[in-house]
């Protein structure tokens, strides 16, 4: 399932006749439940909670306590740490987050999964597989080069995917072996 910020915002922010006045944030339409990513971090599910007429995503952002335009951001911040979770009447399940200088609201959600205090740091890629190379030399077989990296043929095909047979391979020729 794909998360809200691959949803594309409907209402805008500021005077709306469609909205019948002052639109605070922006809204993103979602199916009940779609999950809310803030840095790779899950912290809520969208819902339908508070003044709602369908299950959305919405989203404030505040500067000094004054409202600001959120356009499409929210999702993805240098630091970001959880300060309120809570529920009231208007605005159903939410969850603010301060995020680079400013405060986010999320609002209507159907499950809040974060705690305050938390965190939300942007994870590290994973670190690339170590790849190592094998230059054959006379008198190598394919056979005695997966033994010798305590590899088997077939994973020593499956790292050398243009070689088509390993019964030719010649000297010079350079073998992945991890």
């Amino acid at each position: 399932m794909k998360d809200a910020s691959k949803y594309p915002v409907t209402y805008k922010f500021g005077y709306s006749k469609a909205y019948g006045g002052f639109h605070t944030g922006v809204d993103r339409p979602t199916p009940l439940g779609t999950p809310v990513v803030i840095n790779g971090v899950k912290v809520a599910e969208t819902g339908n909670t508070g003044y709602s007429t369908g299950p959305h995503l919405h989203i404030s952002k505040l500067l000094n306590g004054a409202l600001v335009d959120p356009k499409t951001g929210g999702f993805s911040f240098k630091s970001a740490v959880v300060t309120e979770i809570n529920e009231d009447g208007r605005n159903g399940k939410y969850i603010r987050v301060q995020g680079d200088g400013y405060s986010w609201v999320y609002c209507h959600l159907s499950k809040q999964l974060c705690k305050v205090g938390q965190k939300l740091k942007v994870r590290a890629p994973l670190p690339l597989p170590t790849r190592k190379f094998y230059k054959v030399v006379s008198g190598d077989t394919a056979t005695a080069i997966a033994r010798k990296h305590k590899i088997t043929l077939a994973k020593l095909a499956k790292l050398n995917p243009g070689i088509k047979n390993l019964n030719y391979i010649y000297v010079g020729q350079k073998l992945r072996v991890k």
